[in-house]
């Protein structure tokens, strides 16, 4: 009989550990997505090279996605660390610049935001599964 036929419980947590994991890779790629689209195309930057300054924010995100796959909850925590100056920059641009470009730091704000939620989750219920040795 299967381990997580047999107990419903571990079978719940692994769903959750799953969606956690699935959702916090998704809403990553979506957010180096958003830099690169604001960097290099919506506002590109008067004082240095727009590609730069994305690279600049991408390259930090992009080298936790290995270990994002490898379901590391230590990974996940790291990142929360990490995102937290993203949402500071993220406030900062909201209430800082003018008109659309606040709109984009709200947007970077909040979805900073929902990154941090699923990826606490995705280390919680990540760690509790290895826990139970799966």
């Amino acid at each position: 009989m299967n381990e997580v036929a047999a107990n419903p419980q571990l079978a719940q947590l692994e769903r959750k550990a799953n969606l956690s994991h699935q959702l916090t890779v998704g809403l990553l790629l979506t957010l180096l997505a958003f830099f690169a689209l604001w960097y290099g195309v919506i506002r590109p930057p008067a004082t240095a090279s727009p590609w730069l300054i994305s690279l600049f924010h991408i390259i930090p995100l992009a080298l936790f996605l290995p270990w994002m796959l490898k379901r590391n909850p230590r990974t996940y925590i790291w990142f929360c660390f990490i995102i937290l100056l993203y949402f500071c920059e993220g406030v900062i641009n909201a209430f800082a610049l003018p008109h659309l470009l606040g709109w984009l730091g709200l947007i970077e704000s909040v979805l900073v935001t929902v990154v941090f939620i699923t990826s606490m989750y995705a280390a919680r219920w990540n760690s509790q599964l290895q826990r139970q040795g799966r």
